[in-house]
Order: C-alpha cells, then structure tokens, then sequence
C-alpha cells in the first residue's frame, strides 16, 4: 500500500464452538481452488460447494470440541485451525 491508501481493518478473534458453520464456508470457499481439494472433490461433482463447507465444517467443530487454535476473521472473512506440533496422535497410548 502507497502513501494515503488504508486497508481495511478485519477483526480476528478466537471461534467459538458455534462458529464452526461459519468457519465451514468461509475455509470451503478459500479452498475452492486448492488443487487438493480439485483431486478430493472434483469441480464437476454435484453440490461442491457444500460438500467442501461440510469437511471444514467437521474440521472445525472437531478442533472447536477439543479447545485447540481455531481463529475466525471478521463475521466471514476467513478462518484458520492450527494444531500445536506434538498434538496430535493417531493412537490412544
């Protein structure tokens, strides 16, 4: 940004478990494009877009249930889930 441009403020502030719906679009439509999520749920496949709201949707309700880092952007600007390395495990021990 140049002299006399201003960005817009966006208001960042830790998800609530409620939000996971919110989270759901908002990720669904930033990952829309991901060519991950094209080999996951290809463009040409029926309600996509609600398909790709409904996996972040579960993803976040999942880390929102479990107290982890789930951060929500402005009322749906854009979401981010963080996992702290060593979190995470694939057995119960």
């Amino acid at each position: 940004y140049g002299p006399g441009m201003t960005q817009p403020k966006v208001a960042v502030t830790r998800a609530q478990y409620d939000d996971h719906p919110r989270l759901g679009v908002a990720l669904g439509a930033a990952f829309a494009d991901d060519p991950v999520f094209h080999w996951l749920i290809p463009p040409d496949v029926s309600r996509r877009d609600e398909r790709l709201a409904a996996f972040f949707t579960s993803i976040a309700r999942s880390y929102l249930r479990r107290d982890k880092h789930v951060y929500l952007a402005s009322p749906d600007a854009g979401g981010a889930l963080w996992s702290a390395p060593g979190s995470w495990s694939c057995c119960p021990t």
